[in-house]
């Protein structure tokens, strides 16, 4: 009868696999989402009747520890660095943050199947780093925020002498949003794009990089980061003046239109013939 071996794992360190432990198997089936070898593994598993079925292959070294993620991920300066060599895999975004020399003194390389934001200074000196995503590079010293940072009046409570940093977008529509406050705890921001509402935008543009853009949107305009069935429910929700970034949909009732007085869509519209 024949001795077949399934292993089914995450991940698969193969880097210590010995020749004399298989021999006697006539299969041995390897399911994984990442194995783990080296060259003298390589060479055992060449010999032997070894199925891989894996997403990705890693080369590392004996001795280095594989730290695999899923979701988000942040290196912090606060962090205590590790005193072994590490090889980082991300499935989802990675986010490092300012000062973190020494905690990525250890990593060997990364792989991120996502997006990495990290600091100027430290991008070009990250090791064997693999970015299957986006790559966003921040200034350093800045505290980052969401990718669709909302910067409102709860915000100023907290705000403090820094750059603020967003990947994406920030909106600063909030009509009790207080500039002032802003202004004199030294508060600046940055990001790809930052919508303003109109009696705001004068004077918070000198709070703002200047290779962010900038969209100006009326006062009392709802910013709305979905797609959206556009109807009396909505209008009741969001109130007449609308910013939306998705696709919108007008069933049934066309007469919703008339009631609007601002619409800007990023995204597709879709209304019936009438």
């Amino acid at each position: 009868m024949a001795k077949n071996l399934m292993i089914n794992c995450a991940s698969c360190d193969a880097r210590n696999v010995r020749e004399e432990n298989y021999a006697n198997y006539e299969k041995i089936s390897i399911n994984c989402s990442t194995l783990l070898t080296n060259p003298e593994a390589k060479t055992i598993m060449s010999k032997l009747p070894f199925e891989i079925n894996c997403a990705s292959i890693l080369d590392l070294p004996e001795g280095v520890e594989l730290r695999s993620i899923n979701g988000r991920s942040e290196i912090r300066s606060s962090d205590i660095p590790a005193t072994t060599p590490y090889y980082l895999l991300v499935n989802g975004s990675l986010d490092i943050g300012s000062d973190t020399q020494k905690q990525l003194e250890s990593c060997v390389g990364m792989r991120v199947n996502g997006s990495l934001n990290c600091p100027q200074s430290l991008y070009s000196n990250l090791k064997d780093a693999k970015i299957n995503g986006s790559v966003n590079v921040y200034p350093d010293g800045a505290i980052l925020l969401k990718r669709n940072a909302v910067v409102d009046k709860t915000f100023v409570l907290r705000a403090k002498k820094a750059l603020y940093w967003s990947a994406k977008r920030m909106i600063m529509v909030d009509p009790e949003l207080d500039v002032e406050k802003l202004r004199d705890k030294g508060a600046r921001f940055s990001s790809k794009e930052i919508i303003l509402a109109q009696s705001k935008a004068e004077s918070l543009l000198d709070l703002i990089d200047e290779k962010s853009d900038i969209i100006i949107v009326p006062d009392g305009c709802a910013v709305i980061l979905d797609d959206l069935d556009l109807d009396e429910m909505a209008l009741r929700r969001y109130g007449k003046q609308l910013y939306i970034i998705g696709d919108v949909s007008i069933h049934g009732d066309p007469e919703v239109l008339d009631e609007i007085s601002y619409l800007t869509i990023r995204g597709d519209a879709r209304v019936t013939p009438e």
